[in-house]
């Protein structure tokens, strides 16, 4: 490349946050199309209109087939002796392919239907019976992730909101939101992270297989004693149950820190303008709605998904793309320039092209409506309880583990 890859050595998560605005100017300017990271073995796409060709992957040589494969692949987990035990008790035979890397028109079609079609499960009737539910949710992870004069965010309040909305709309017990929580980082960091540490990796993969055993069990349930949830619904259109497992399992995982990732820095984002033009105007419902949908598009929570090419491809843009894994780099192309005017400024009143935020595609997505309703409703929520929030500047900044899909922001307030 003639100008530095500015992830070359970072991820998106693990840049400043007053830092990576300027990170996707200078990704735009380069005269190439496409980066190969020889570390993770992946090509990255970043401009708007490949990153949307590839996701849709209706290009003959393109494959969502490895989406949900861990970054370095099964073989690296292989070799991990303290990874095998939870891998062969929880993962073994392989989960079915659910809707993100299901490959199968037909079946695929019937799944995503039943998730979000017409009558799918996912869509919203009452908008406001979920967002009184969420309300809920927020208030009791707002109770545990206060702290005297401060509201811990990111380390608590957002990641649990997100855990509990998921395991309501998921039919589990309350309860099981903690653990849901801890389950879907693993599985999150088995898609994007690298793991030095071996013990680690063998936590993750426990965490990833319990999703799946516990996903397993309640469909086995709601086979013998249907119920007014998620598996039932999905049996009942006769879609097969190892598939149902797997869209479960895989819609819990993929909730929870997308949308607390979201949330994270959009707060991040909306206190760190000096003027607070947009966060004073949460209090007023049809501005919430804007303000949610323009932080889904500058501070998505999924940063990037992969994709593959099953041989040498060329876009419709002219750019080449080797055979092997790809990374879509789903922030920069919500970023750029040739599509959004001013793409790293916040504007809620924007039109035009819609963002890559939840994919393109057959494979768009399903839970979609959930996460635009618990976005909108935690920034209005907060804003009504600390309509005088201000961040607490950290006293020791860390940086996070790097991760090439998930991203969020270290945020703590002070209510006034």
């Amino acid at each position: 490349m003639s100008e530095p890859f500015p992830f070359a050595e970072a991820t998106p998560n693990t840049v400043p946050a007053g830092e990576l605005s300027r990170c996707y100017e200078r990704l735009h300017e380069l005269a190439e199309s496409t980066y190969y990271h020889s570390r993770s073995g992946l090509t990255f796409v970043w401009r708007y209109e490949d990153v949307k060709e590839v996701l849709e992957a209706r290009t003959s040589g393109l494959t969502k087939k490895n989406s949900l494969d861990p970054l370095h692949g099964y073989g690296n987990i292989a070799r991990n002796p303290f990874a095998i035990p939870p891998f062969v008790r929880h993962l073994v035979p392989p989960p079915a392919p659910a809707t993100a890397n299901n490959t199968d028109p037909e079946l695929h079609g019937r799944i995503w239907g039943a998730m979000a079609g017409p009558e799918g499960y996912f869509r919203v009737p009452d908008s406001a019976a979920a967002q009184a539910d969420m309300k809920r949710h927020f208030a009791e992870a707002l109770d545990s992730g206060s702290v005297a004069a401060e509201i811990d965010i990111s380390g608590m309040v957002a990641p649990k909101f997100s855990a509990q909305v998921m395991t309501q709309w998921a039919g589990l017990p309350p309860e099981s939101a903690e653990l849901v929580q801890v389950w879907s980082r693993a599985q999150s960091g088995l898609l994007g992270r690298t793991y030095a540490n071996l013990r680690e990796q063998a936590r993750a993969v426990s965490g990833l297989g319990n999703l799946f055993t516990v996903s397993d069990r309640i469909v086995r349930r709601r086979m013998r004693e249907p119920a007014d949830d998620f598996a039932s619904h999905l049996l009942a259109r006769d879609i097969p149950p190892r598939y149902v497992v797997a869209a479960l399992a895989n819609s819990l995982a993929a909730g929870v820190f997308t949308v607390s990732g979201t949330i994270e820095k959009t707060v991040h984002g909306l206190l760190s303008d000096p003027v607070r033009t947009q966060w004073n105007q949460l209090g007023d419902p049809a501005r919430a709605r804007v303000i949610g949908r323009e932080g889904l598009r500058m501070y998505p929570g999924l940063v990037g998904w992969k994709a593959g090419a099953r041989e040498s491809v060329t876009l419709k843009s002219g750019t080449k793309l080797p055979r092997g894994p790809i990374l879509t780099m789903i922030e920069a192309a919500n970023r750029d320039p040739r599509i959004f005017a001013d793409p790293n400024d916040f504007q809620p009143d924007r039109r035009g092209a819609q963002p890559l935020t939840f994919g393109q595609g057959e494979h768009v997505c399903p839970g979609q409506w959930i996460a635009r309703i618990a976005v909108q409703t935690f920034l209005e929520e907060l804003h009504h309880h600390a309509p005088q929030a201000r961040i607490i500047p950290a006293d020791t900044p860390t940086t996070p583990q790097p991760d090439l899909l998930f991203s969020g922001a270290q945020v703590r307030v002070c209510p006034a």
